[in-house]
């Protein structure tokens, strides 16, 4: 992808991705020269939306034996329906870690056997998957109650198992791979703010079309039929005005637990003072930007087909002060 930071130009001492990822697609033609702000933005949304039409599509079918096994460690507690509940939001919790680490199971037709797709992921694809990631599960799921109780359990129980066995299967094809685990920790702040400003709208009417559908397994089906029967005041019968109360309980109490799930960013990547954290980011809409202010900002970045490193460490900056404001 792209997102924010890495190579030639630098902010506070970091380098910008960013300006690789303009590069490529300047030079495969993707990108037109002498492009605008807003062609820059809709070529970014273009790149990310690829990613996430494979992450969505494996939302919305039935878990691998393998995601099930693992999340079946927990009991999870509550009457069935919570431990329902709270099951589903682990193993899609897991289907996003998956997807974000290169690694695919699905079930296999006619026997109890998952079939195993590891990807060697390029830096481009990695960070992609990074920011989509992170982008769908604060946008998908940040509503749910008792879903930071279940990131809670699985950093104690689940998590190592789950980075054994996401390592077991990165090393089986190459040991190198094994570091894909830990390549979202190196997403930064910017990455972040460009992923959610394209993708948010998209991901979040995606959410209300499966809901209102009621299809997805994870996404709008079972789970949203027991999040109605977990959540709100008045349970299955509950009106508007409880289920919307429940729903901004719910996204208070996430807040700080959706950076952490996903292993976006690390201590390291935090803000300097007055700056929204990654938390803030994932979490408020408030903090979203328009994308017409992020395309202001990139206009003159590109002369020709030509990256001006300048131009785009002070668009950069001029992007983490809009955020900086709204915090």
């Amino acid at each position: 992808m792209a997102a924010a930071v890495g190579t030639a130009g630098t902010t506070g001492g970091t380098m910008l991705m960013f300006e690789e990822w303009l590069k490529k697609v300047l030079k495969d033609g993707t990108l037109k020269a002498d492009p605008g702000g807003e062609d820059i933005m809709a070529t970014l949304k273009a790149d990310l939306e690829d990613a996430w039409g494979k992450l969505s599509g494996s939302l919305t079918r039935q878990e691998s034996y393998e995601i099930r096994n693992l999340c079946d460690k927990e009991s999870w507690g509550g009457n069935a329906v919570e431990g329902q509940y709270k099951k589903i939001l682990c193993q899609a919790i897991l289907e996003i870690r998956y997807f974000m680490s290169g690694v695919e199971t699905r079930r296999k037709d006619g026997v109890q056997e998952d079939e195993v797709t590891v990807e060697d992921l390029t830096d481009e694809e990695e960070r992609r998957r990074c920011v989509v990631g992170a982008a769908a599960l604060s946008t998908i799921y940040d509503d749910h109650c008792k879903l930071k109780d279940v990131i809670g359990v699985m950093e104690k129980n689940i998590t190592s198992a789950v980075d054994t066995t996401l390592g077991d299967h990165l090393s089986k094809k190459n040991r190198s791979l094994q570091d894909q685990l830990d390549k979202c920790k190196r997403i930064t702040l910017e990455e972040l703010i460009l992923g959610r400003a394209v993708l948010r709208d998209t991901i979040k009417q995606w959410r209300v079309d499966r809901r209102n559908e009621r299809k997805g397994w994870r996404v709008g089906g079972t789970l949203w039929d027991d999040w109605k029967r977990v959540c709100p005041d008045g349970k299955p019968n509950a009106n508007a005005e409880q289920m919307q109360k429940a729903q901004k309980e719910a996204k208070e109490a996430n807040k700080s637990s959706l950076a952490s799930s996903v292993k976006v960013g690390t201590a390291t990547t935090a803000p300097t003072a007055g700056e929204p954290t990654m938390a803030d980011i994932l979490s408020n809409d408030d903090l979203t930007l328009e994308l017409a202010t992020i395309e202001k900002a990139l206009e003159g970045v590109i002369k020709g087909d030509t990256v001006d490193p300048t131009e785009l460490v002070k668009a950069m900056e001029k992007i983490k002060e809009a955020s900086k404001e709204k915090a």
